[in-house]
């Protein structure tokens, strides 16, 4: 797919200042077929602010500039408190999925378990041992990021 800039032009031949016309195109087997905005969009599910923010972060060599967003320092985890709550999480026994193990490998607590009662035997575990426990958001953070893990629910009762 492509979308070039091109400058518009008059009858007469002269070029207008500060404006631009975009040609909407697609690669169909080895071809390139010119198709009309709404076509473009539609086909892709996007909206012309996307197209518009596109092209105004390409470089002159015609890549599109990294994102530059980051989790700000104060809301990183260190790496050392995120081993620390995977291993404090992979104490809880845990059991395989009994209807669909082949087609996934997460593993399940034990339903009578929530993610408050793990985290507050984590802030108990850390005064014991004279560590300073992380958030509780950033417990949750870890459980479920790093981990394929959740709360056996059955299907009957």
């Amino acid at each position: 797919m492509h979308v070039v800039k091109t400058p518009k032009v008059t009858s007469a031949g002269k070029q207008l200042a500060k404006r631009l016309s975009l040609k909407y195109s697609f690669h169909v087997t080895g071809n390139v077929m010119s198709v009309c905005k709404t076509f473009f969009l539609a086909s892709l599910g996007i909206s012309e602010r996307t197209v518009f923010t596109t092209l105004s972060k390409i470089t002159p060599d015609g890549h599109v500039t990294p994102e530059c967003r980051h989790v700000p320092e104060s809301r990183r985890i260190p790496e050392q408190k995120r081993k620390e709550v995977r291993e404090h999480i992979s104490c809880f026994p845990t059991v395989e999925s009994h209807y669909c193990r082949h087609e996934s490998s997460r593993e399940y607590l034990p339903q009578q378990l929530t993610k408050a009662e793990m985290y507050r035997l984590y802030k108990t575990d850390c005064q014991n041992t004279g560590k300073t426990p992380v958030k509780e958001w950033m417990y949750c953070g870890v459980f479920k990021k790093d981990l394929i893990l959740a709360f056996h629910r059955p299907k009957k009762i």
